[in-house]
């Protein structure tokens, strides 16, 4: 589970990163979520680390993301720390602190 965990962590920073550099140019950014975990994400909540409201992430409430999906999630382009939770299928929870500069 902390080997899942760890990918994850890698790909939404590396995922961060990338699209950082096409963002600058539009002055917006967006973090992109790939679940390599074999569980289902059924719930991804967002929130900047200044702020103390966790924001439903996912566009659609019944979106789930199945393993080896993505989805992007817009952020503040001034903002730069936020805080990621997931909820997986079988009830276990996952959280993460993700640069987005």
């Amino acid at each position: 589970m902390k080997k899942i965990k760890l990918l994850l962590i890698i790909l939404v920073v590396a995922s961060a990163f990338i699209n950082n550099s096409v963002a600058k140019a539009n002055n917006s950014r967006k973090l992109t979520i790939i679940n390599k975990n074999k569980q289902i994400i059924v719930d991804a909540y967002i929130k900047s680390e200044n702020s103390d409201k966790w924001e439903y992430a996912f566009d659609d409430i019944a979106t789930m993301l199945m393993p080896g999906e993505s989805t992007s999630i817009k952020v503040n382009p001034n903002q730069c720390i936020y805080n990621l939770s997931f909820r997986y299928i079988n009830g276990s929870f996952g959280g993460f602190r993700v640069n987005t500069c």
